[in-house]
Order: structure tokens, then sequence, then C-alpha cells
């Protein structure tokens, strides 16, 4: 297992983390499988961690997020509208700087597991929204930098294999992924009032 990406943040004394781990072994079984690793740390030290799996089908084109062993929602690629960014092949989410805007990307995966997301967090010791808000923000980067690296796979070096292609592909784009997640926190947080 390999780290794509990590990110952090804190808030009120709490510190909010994010880490993004990529299952290469996976691959055989046409699968690129991302592990995602929330961990919330208050002020007295008190943590809370959940993992979170994005299993993502080539062949038929699905995106499986699960906690576990519960499937808290399975996408097709045709119900997230992905904009992909013709100059580098970065997910692209139009006027992210100025403000309120739709994300497509962001909106679905929320609305898909919204309801697993509240079971998550009415089980924490603390209940606490803005992890929540953490936990979408960096499945949708995710899934969106993923589906987009498959819209320009062609565009990178060829090799035999497009899932290598793809992997390139994230592995170019970190830096986006950590962004998106870190804006689409924020946008989640302000919608809901912290």
């Amino acid at each position: 297992m390999a780290t794509l990406t990590k990110i952090a943040f804190e808030r009120n004394d709490t510190l909010y983390e994010l880490a993004v781990d990529f299952e290469d072994e996976k691959i055989i079984e046409d699968l690129i499988v991302f592990n995602l690793e929330a961990q919330v740390t208050t002020s007295d030290k008190a943590q809370h961690k959940e993992t979170l799996s994005i299993e993502i089908n080539w062949d038929k084109y699905k995106v499986t997020i699960a906690s576990g062993n519960e499937i808290l929602k399975v996408f097709e690629f045709s119900e997230l509208d992905v904009r992909v960014s013709s100059e580098d092949g970065s997910e692209f989410i139009p006027g992210m700087e100025e403000g309120e805007l739709k994300d497509g990307v962001y909106d679905t995966v929320s609305e898909g597991i919204d309801e697993g997301i509240s079971r998550i967090i009415d089980a924490m010791p603390v209940p606490d929204p803005i992890f929540g808000c953490l936990i979408k923000a960096g499945i949708s980067s995710v899934v969106g930098q993923a589906i987009a690296c498959n819209e320009v796979r062609g565009n990178y070096i060829q090799e035999s294999n497009r899932f290598w292609q793809i992997v390139k592909c994230l592995r170019e784009h970190l830096g986006g992924v950590a962004s998106r997640t870190l804006w689409r926190t924020a946008r989640c947080m302000i919608r809901m009032g912290f």
C-alpha cells in the first residue's frame, strides 16, 4: 500500500487529518482501491479515526464507497458530473476560487453518502460534523480526479496497462486532490455555519 497524499488543518484546538492510500495489489483484479483514513484529535488528545474504502471498477465504470463491511453507496461514472481541465487533465471545478457554484462531484457524492456519514458521526464519542465534511470532501476529490485521469489517460506516456496510466496521472495531480479536499471541506463548513 502506498500513501498518495496527506492533509491536515486545525480549528478551535482540534486537529483534522486525512490520508489517502492506494492498494496497488488490487490492480490485478481490474480495480483501483483507495483507503481514506480520517482522524480528529481534540485539545485534550482524544482521538477518533475512521477508514473508508473507495473501490473503482474500470470495467463496469462503477465506484463503491464502504465503511468496513458496510457499503455506503455505489455510483456509476455517468452519475458524477466530472469536469476535466483540457490543459492538464485535472478535475476542474469552474470558479473554485470565486465562492458559490455547482460542484457536481461533491454534491452527488455528499447526497449519496450523507446517511452513512451521519451514522459515523453519531457513533463518535463527541459528534463532529466538520469530520463529516472532511470525509465527504476527501472522497469526492479522489473520485473526481480518478475519473478525470481515466478520461485523459491517452495524453500520458503510453504504457501497456491503463490502470498504471491512471495511477501515474493521480500521482501527478496529488496537489490538486489535496487543495480540492481542503476547499470542499471549507465550503461544507461554511454551508453548515462554522
